[in-house]
């Protein structure tokens, strides 16, 4: 009476190697206690090995700076897109992944690459869970504090690369995100649309149609070369863009930022549900980015 009894088993079980009889990770044991008098009672006692997720260790850190925590299949939808990034050697080319389209308005700004340069609301752009944060196309925007002179780390002069998930269909002035020399403007009132990725100068393709729901990317992969993908697809390229050094300003989302400080212009009304920043990207990785992303979006309903 009163006294615990312990199991002890030559340390833990692992579910994905059970050692039981019959392996169903199902382990029955028989216990006999015995008093002084050799009186003794015997009781079967059967203890089951349950699954217990496993998530990688990126995505386990992200888990742990979210203040509302997914649930167990958001979890692993979460953790696929980043070992899928991770498999394809998309990941370790970001500094900044924003997937936006988030359980919570907190969780949709952070930065899954690292703890630092997460988004900040400033004047109260809308957030739709799952969805993703919406412009209001006159002063609402997300603030970042990436900075690709002080912080580009993959980010480079003649190697970089901006991206985004957009949400919303037809024509728009603003600027869905960039500063002075890296910036989207998918498709303006007159159907013309300018992307450009460290570059004084961007890439303008005129008549533009279409709903331009989707992936963009614009990616710089040398000195004088810049492509602007629209779903995985070459929308315009140039062999003749010459690149201009990483910026100091910081990149901003729903908008664009021209100086230092201050000088916020071309607010979108758009919605976004992801935004991605790093390394210029090959054609290929550019579609593998875009399958992952669509996977995890299609599935919360965002794409």
């Amino acid at each position: 009476s009163g006294s615990t009894l312990r199991w002890l088993s030559n340390g833990t079980k692992d579910y994905e190697a059970p050692n039981d009889a019959d392996t169903n990770n199902t382990y029955i044991v028989t216990v006999r206690a015995t008093d002084t008098a050799g009186n003794h009672t015997d009781q079967t006692i059967t203890a089951t090995v349950t699954d217990v997720a496993e998530y990688s260790a990126e995505a386990t850190a992200l888990f742990a700076r979210m203040t509302s925590q997914p649930d167990a299949s958001r979890k692993t939808l979460i953790d696929t897109l980043v070992t899928t990034l991770k498999s394809a050697g998309i990941w370790a080319k970001l500094d900044c992944l924003y997937l936006t389209a988030a359980h919570d308005a907190q969780a949709a700004r952070l930065n899954w690459i690292q703890s630092n340069f997460n988004l900040t609301t400033v004047n109260s752009p809308t957030f739709t869970v799952d969805r993703g944060y919406k412009g209001d196309g006159t002063g609402a925007y997300l603030q970042g504090s990436y900075t690709p002179a002080a912080n580009g780390v993959t980010f480079q002069q003649n190697s970089a690369h901006t991206g985004i998930w957009n949400n919303t269909a037809g024509q728009d002035n603003g600027v869905e995100m960039g500063n002075d020399n890296s910036a989207f403007s998918m498709r303006n009132t007159i159907n013309n649309s300018t992307n450009r990725v460290n570059a004084g100068t961007g890439i303008t393709i005129s008549g533009v149609t279409g709903t331009m729901v989707g992936h963009f990317a614009a990616s710089r992969t040398s000195a004088t070369d810049m492509a602007i993908y629209q779903e995985a697809s070459v929308f315009a390229s140039s062999a003749a863009s010459a690149s201009s050094a990483n910026s100091s300003i910081a990149i901003i989302m729903l908008a664009r930022r021209a100086a230092t400080t201050g000088n916020v212009q071309q607010y979108t009304s758009r919605q976004q549900a992801a935004y991605h920043i790093g390394a210029g990207l090959s054609p290929t990785e550019i579609t593998n980015f875009r399958n992952a992303l669509y996977t995890y979006l299609h599935a919360i309903g965002a794409a």
